[in-house]
Order: structure tokens, then C-alpha cells, then sequence
């Protein structure tokens, strides 16, 4: 098995394939994306793999004051 260092330019090919999979439907969403991490791809890539844009960083609301 070839293993694969951060900072490089190319995804493992089971990667691409698991990202074709989640495509068609075949794999679910979540469970693409964690093993796609397992396998070195970053959630950026992981989601731009499967034409999705990676999601925004979530900002709690305040509270309303009370009338």
C-alpha cells in the first residue's frame, strides 16, 4: 500500500473513486467524507471532490432580550 504525505497535490485513487460512488448516490454524503478523511483528504477537498462547497463556520446567535 503507498502511503500518502500531507502537502502533496494528488488524492489516492480509492479517494477518486469513493468520490464518483458519492456522485451516483451509491455512498452516502457522511460517509464519504469520513472516509475520505481516513485516507488523507482534507474536508476542503473531500467536498470539492463531490461539487460541494465546504460548509461555513457556524456563528451562535445571540439571545433576544426579553420585551
Amino acid at each position: 500500500m503507498t502511503l500518502y504525505r500531507s502537502n502533496q497535490d494528488r488524492v489516492p485513487e480509492f479517494v477518486r473513486k469513493l468520490a464518483e460512488g458519492a456522485e451516483s448516490g451509491e455512498l452516502d454524503r457522511r460517509e464519504f467524507l469520513a472516509m475520505a478523511s481516513v485516507f488523507g483528504a482534507s474536508t476542503v477537498v473531500a467536498y470539492g471532490m463531490i461539487g460541494l462547497a465546504a460548509p461555513a463556520r457556524h456563528t451562535p446567535r445571540r439571545p433576544r432580550e426579553a420585551a
